[in-house]
């Protein structure tokens, strides 16, 4: 028996006790292992961690647990130590470059989803997709797990149409403009979208300067009953919780294996219920598809497991050699998605956009002259129907989206074209100039690669919420050079 000692702070994951290296030796138990606590009629599974100078003979329990529980100091416990998971012998199975069965996946996406696993195991498994790969079959399976683990979005409509971008490009709004097209012709949405990472702007905080992004499912299945779609945040839906988890472990590895990437699309979209996919392959030097040998390597893989999932899919291959439209950070952003859905806007962006939701259509077999529907307006009224029964205001225009008045203007250096925008830089520099927490900080283009510029016309405008923020920002120009002009 070992007396408890409660510890007045939370781990805010997984259960965890602590131990003195002594008493963990005595158990049998090392770093990381999974123990059972034994109090009263109640069993509590944890993890446990180890302490050097921790007081023998007592096992510390966290806010976590003894608040949980309502368990006193010095209360009595008992402890077993539990067998290593099936989970953690199947990952070592995919590390000696085995494939693994479908049951295999299902285990390893079960004992993740209920913390059965160690941040070193499921590390292993981030691992061995990265080094061994994984065939389309195990893929599929992944998917297929990782969607049976959270929730569903359930709606009785058919066909379901969806787009995803495998991003790296700033200021890529299309969504903004795809699914009011798509909905306006009676056809159904459900847009899930991420907020910003590594970028200035993800498409749910560009979406959140028009409106609410954050909903129940059952409420945006009302939203999607009501007006045919919806552009909303997905990371606090329990979609596929299992993949956050893994994307976790991949940022603080610094790994992003393809394997894995795929299953993160597919079930995600899969959650939702997505019939029909378009897939957007921007091609750069600085995107995440850096050549079309990827990209057809790539366009394979996903093609193949759409058919294993009977999803209808498209792979579209865009340009990722500059942003998209003119606006980088989320009101900049939203700017460009309106002014187009008004009629004017950034012709590179209404082009992307178009050729999207074209390829989505003919999926379906259908034809429809989408430039004339966003002309006549058509789109713009189903935006404003999509704003307002997301809370926003429908009678927002774009003129009304003003970013922060602290700017600073890069001009020219010399008469010439603009040869080169570095993605990654312009990234950074709204980054430090606020963006995506101050919607209004950003980076306005002025000029796109091919574009002549004379002597002191402007390149850009940097936007920032005050002095201090407009100084770093201007700081990282001199340093990164995001426009070149030769």
């Amino acid at each position: 028996m070992l007396k408890v000692k409660r510890l007045d702070f939370k781990t805010g994951g997984p259960d965890v006790v602590v131990l003195d290296d002594s008493t963990a030796w005595k158990l049998g138990v090392r770093p990381k292992d999974r123990v059972k606590i034994l109090w009263k009629d109640k069993e509590i599974t944890a993890i446990v961690n180890i302490a050097e100078r921790f007081p023998r003979n007592i096992v510390g329990l966290f806010r976590d647990i003894w608040e949980r529980y309502d368990i006193k100091d010095w209360e009595e416990v008992d402890i077993e130590v539990l067998e290593k998971p099936l989970a953690a012998d199947y990952i070592r199975k995919k590390l000696d470059g085995k494939r693994l069965k479908r049951k295999e996946i299902e285990e390893i996406v079960r004992a993740i989803n209920e913390d059965e696993l160690s941040d070193m195991d499921i590390s292993a498994f981030v691992v061995s997709q990265y080094i061994r790969g994984m065939s389309l079959d195990e893929i599929a399976y992944l998917v297929e797990a990782m969607v049976d683990v959270g929730q569903r979005l359930e709606l009785s409509h058919y066909p379901i149409l969806d787009k995803h971008s495998l991003g790296g490009i700033p200021g890529n709004k299309v969504t903004m403009i795809i699914v009011p097209l798509i909905t306006s012709l009676g056809y159904v949405m459900p847009k899930t979208s991420s907020r910003a990472i590594t970028s200035a702007s993800g498409t749910a905080d560009a979406m959140e300067v028009l409106a609410n992004v954050s909903f129940s499912l059952d409420e945006i299945k009302e939203i999607v009953n009501k007006v045919g779609g919806c552009i909303v945040w997905g990371g606090s839906l329990n979609l596929a919780p299992v993949d956050d988890k893994l994307i976790n472990v991949e940022k603080v590895l610094n790994i992003d294996p393809v394997s894995q990437m795929i299953a993160s699309i597919m079930a995600k979209k899969l959650s939702v219920g997505a019939t029909h996919l378009v897939l957007d392959f921007p091609i750069g030097p600085e995107a995440k598809v850096r050549n079309r040998l990827e990209a057809t390597r790539l366009k394979r893989m996903f093609l193949g497991i759409a058919r294993r999932l009977k999803m209808e899919v498209s792979v579209v291959y865009t340009s990722g050699y500059q942003p998209i439209g003119n606006g980088v950070g989320p009101l900049l952003s939203a700017k460009d998605a309106l002014m187009v859905l008004e009629g004017s806007g950034p012709e590179d962006l209404r082009n992307k956009a178009l050729k999207l939701a074209e390829n989505l259509l003919k999926l379906l077999n259908i034809k429809a002259d989408l430039k004339e529907m966003l002309e006549k307006g058509e789109a713009l009224r189903k935006m404003k129907e999509i704003i307002e029964a997301q809370g926003g205001d429908p009678r927002i225009i774009s003129e009304d989206l003003q970013p922060y008045e602290h700017e600073f203007t890069y001009t020219s250096p010399k008469n010439g074209r603009v040869v080169y925008i570095s993605n990654h830089a312009l990234n950074e520099l709204a980054r430090v100039a606020g963006a995506p927490f101050d919607e209004g900080a950003g980076i306005y283009l002025h000029k796109k690669v091919g574009e002549k510029v004379r002597k002191e016309e402007p390149l850009f405008t940097i936007y920032a919420r005050n002095d201090a923020k407009l100084k770093r920002a201007v700081k990282q120009v001199v340093l990164r050079k995001p426009v070149v002009v030769k």
